[in-house]
């Protein structure tokens, strides 16, 4: 009889034992599942928008642009949140809202918050990012397609805006803007 009850005993530690080990790597499983879930590589996510990156040519859907110029956000209480990126393709121009992401490190990451494509500019034309004022008052949010003349490098500021942008740091979008006047970008070739 004790025979029996000691193997009954080892058989009951043993089943326990076991049981105990299914339920630990069941949470293992569970876990990794979950990890898993929340890895946001470019190629598990769904739009540009969910993408955090280092380099905005990371992206597969712009490879095949270059970067033509960039300017941080300095306005009032957001400095340093926020960039506007021109990518550049023949013609065409991929204008870039931004958010920049504090990693701890050197190298930001950047999120797309809003996107512009503007076509068919002449090589004559170009977009001025984070140099133009409105009446004055520097805002490095305006952004403005500008032709340029042969006689360009004697201007300071471009005064006559093809069209310009802003970017709205409450709703996060480019907004166009519809009244040009008071705008003036500065000329960066000026007295060179």
């Amino acid at each position: 009889m004790k025979k029996i009850a000691t193997c009954l005993v080892l058989l009951i530690l043993t089943s326990c034992s076991t049981k105990q080990k299914d339920k630990n790597e069941e949470k293992v499983v569970t876990s990794a599942k979950k990890e898993k879930s929340l890895d946001k590589t470019p190629d598990s996510l769904k739009t540009i928008f969910d993408v955090n990156y280092q380099e905005i040519l990371e992206i597969k859907e712009f490879k095949n642009y270059e970067h033509n110029s960039s300017s941080v956000i300095n306005y009032k209480d957001s400095q340093w949140e926020y960039a506007v990126i021109v990518l550049q393709k023949e013609e065409s121009r991929l204008v870039v809202f931004e958010k920049i992401i504090e990693t701890g490190l050197p190298r930001k990451k950047f999120q797309i918050l809003d996107t512009l494509h503007l076509n068919n500019l002449s090589k004559y034309e170009f977009i001025s990012v984070g140099l133009c004022d409105k009446n004055d008052i520097a805002d490095s949010r305006i952004f403005a397609r500008i032709k340029y003349k042969e006689t360009d490098p004697d201007l300071e500021y471009y005064t006559e805006i093809e069209a310009a942008w802003k970017v709205n740091l409450q709703n996060k979008k480019i907004e166009k803007l519809s009244d040009l006047s008071g705008i003036k970008c500065v000329n960066e070739g000026y007295g060179i």
